[in-house]
């Protein structure tokens, strides 16, 4: 067995001096860096044509491909890369903007289950997102599950739902548990609504961010100079390119927390929307059966000026079947993935796609693994982050705090506890003419037992 190991470890030794004397040549017509460099001959091909017995001032010294020029064009390049890719993506930040730009259609098409009329939702969610936080706590929540189904079965082809005062409080006990899971949806979607603006600015702000010039030297050493040895398709090693990148952006990861402590919030309110719809379906439809069911009664149905026959129940199940597939996931409105590590997690980022795992990599000097550690990378990088970015990140934290709210909204699923219902909601839908005094009063003392009731 012992002599089994020595056999198989000489022949390891003996593969991977074979490939170390592959990867170290360098063909002496740097066909490669030639090809690389003609792409744009107007620029490229100048450079290539320097003097190649000129002194490098960043790769390594000895058998080189390079040139002082090509080695200047590696550092312009270097620069507007690490800038471009490494702190902000510039589509990014037009989903970023998008989301902005689509969260109340989005809540809309929630809370209709994608109906395609929904003028009265859209004004609900609309004016929500943007109340104040005192204007929140006044509202009377039994608009939205009565302006919601009016909707919903508008789109259905059903008339006369829940079209006056009487016939939505004999439809109370249907009606409140729904309108108190559409709320809780609702603060949700206005505090996403909140944060992406703020998450605009910071990103905005990341484009003019920068690292020291010693750093742009580490990166193109890690990164390009191994086109100087003819070895293109070559990658720095990951560990090689994590000390860099660690030390180059440790200005802005040391001032992540807050903006890291902002994303894992974002995420945690688009997961609960997505809880939202998985209970919404059931709860909505358990509704608009209760109320379906208690007009079948002749009498409540004369009284809500319900025609029977529209069959709503019916319809709204084969609707939502085929509306089912038309739902955008959360991740089509704000895909919070995009914004995370975006301060707390630069180097891994920047590295993930700049460098490799694979055992053929490119350690600085040659090919070969990288067994040094940070002390043998000395880099200086004296910047700090700029005025405009600390700003946008102290409005980012002041908005965690009332941003911890969504921890406590619970999405649970609706219960009906059925009583007779008497009171009436505070708003009129169709108020009937002619009224008598008695039934004003009756209608009066309606709406300031509902107010009691409901605040």
């Amino acid at each position: 067995m012992t002599i089994m190991m020595r056999v198989l470890n000489l022949i390891i030794l003996l593969v991977g001096f074979a490939q170390c004397w592959e990867y170290e040549h360098v063909d002496d017509s740097c066909n490669s860096i030639a090809k690389f460099m003609s792409r744009k001959p107007d620029t490229y091909e100048q450079r290539f044509s320097a003097e190649p017995e000129t002194p490098l001032q960043i790769c390594n010294a000895g058998k080189t491909c390079c040139s002082t020029a090509i080695e200047e064009y590696f550092y312009e390049e270097s620069n507007s890369m690490t800038t471009r890719i490494s702190f902000l993506k510039d589509p990014y930040l037009r989903k970023t903007t998008q989301a902005k730009e689509n969260i109340a259609d989005y809540m809309t098409q929630l809370l209709t289950y994608a109906s395609s009329h929904n003028e009265r939702t859209r004004g609900l969610v609309s004016n929500f997102l943007e109340m104040s936080k005192y204007k929140v706590q006044t509202i009377d929540v039994m608009k939205y599950p009565v302006f919601i189904l009016m909707d919903i079965a508008q789109s259905n082809g059903v008339k006369d739902l829940l079209n006056s005062t009487n016939c939505i409080a004999e439809m109370r006990d249907y009606l409140h548990p729904l309108a108190a899971l559409q709320v809780d949806a609702l603060k949700i979607g206005r505090l996403i609504n909140k944060a992406i603006p703020l998450a605009e600015a910071v990103m905005k702000e990341m484009k003019h961010q920068t690292v020291s010039e010693d750093c742009i030297r580490q990166i193109v050493k890690s990164q390009r100079c191994n086109e100087c040895r003819d070895s293109t398709d070559v990658k720095p090693c990951r560990p090689y390119c994590m000390e860099i990148a660690k030390k180059c952006f440790s200005h802005l990861t040391a001032v992540s927390d807050d903006w890291e402590r902002f994303v894992g919030l974002i995420s945690l309110a688009l997961n609960k929307t997505d809880q939202f719809a998985k209970v919404y379906k059931d709860a909505l439809s358990s509704s608009i059966r209760n109320i379906v069911t208690k007009l079948s009664d002749t009498e409540t149905a004369d009284m809500c000026g319900y025609d029977v026959s529209g069959n709503l129940a019916a319809k709204h199940k084969r609707s939502a079947s085929r509306n089912s597939a038309k739902f955008s996931s959360r991740s089509k409105l704000l895909d919070e993935r995009i914004l995370k590590g975006m301060l707390g997690k630069l180097a891994e980022t920047h590295c993930l796609r700049y460098s490799t795992e694979e055992i053929k990599c490119w350690n600085g000097s040659e090919v070969g693994l990288f067994t040094g550690s940070s002390d043998d990378i000395v880099i200086t990088n004296e910047e700090t982050v700029t005025e405009g970015l600390t700003a946008a990140l102290e409005k980012i934290s002041k908005f965690n705090e009332q941003f911890k709210q969504i921890e406590n909204i619970e999405i649970k699923g609706v219960e009906y506890n059925v009583a007779v219902a008497t009171e009436e909601p505070e708003f009129v839908v169709d108020k009937k003419p002619g009224s008598s005094a008695v039934q004003t009063a009756l209608l009066s003392l309606g709406l300031f037992l509902v107010s009691l009731i409901l605040h």
